[in-house]
């Protein structure tokens, strides 16, 4: 994508995600597993981590905020490998266990879907928020010093 003059590629705030929010999932099962807990309050934290690393890898790349464009690109790749993600883990749980399938309603798993996708929607806009703000101090330290 073009964007003033400078190609911007996604690719690389794609994977930086993808890899955060892996490590994360990974990092929650083994602890649920471990202390044999539901770790339902840190789902948040799994979504939001790796959001706020991207988009401050975005700004720091470029040295702005993306504009309307950028963030509805970085918003729909985010929450497409968050949905991906998560029918990957539907499909393992499935084939692992194939009760698992007559225990879940499609409805429910449909419904659970469009929820997380406005849930990361909003959580991604939250972040690119917070990272331009954060920005705006940084230049405004730097113009002090």
């Amino acid at each position: 994508m073009f964007v003033f003059g400078k190609e911007v590629r996604f690719a690389k705030y794609y994977f930086i995600f993808t890899a955060i929010f892996l490590a994360f999932v990974t990092m929650l099962t083994v602890l649920s597993i471990v202390f044999n807990g539901n770790p339902q309050g840190l789902t948040f934290i799994t979504i939001f981590a790796p959001i706020l690393v991207a988009n401050f890898a975005f700004v720091k790349d470029n040295n702005r905020n993306p504009n309307k464009l950028e963030k509805r690109s970085l918003a729909y790749g985010f929450t497409l490998i968050v949905i991906i993600m998560n029918l990957l883990v539907f499909y393992v749980l499935a084939f692992l266990n194939p009760e698992f399938i007559s225990k879940i309603s499609v409805r429910i798993v449909v419904f659970a879907i469009i929820v997380a996708t406005f849930i990361i929607y909003f959580l991604i806009i939250l972040s690119f928020w917070i990272s331009g703000r954060i920005l705006r101090k940084f230049e405004a330290l730097q113009k002090e010093c």
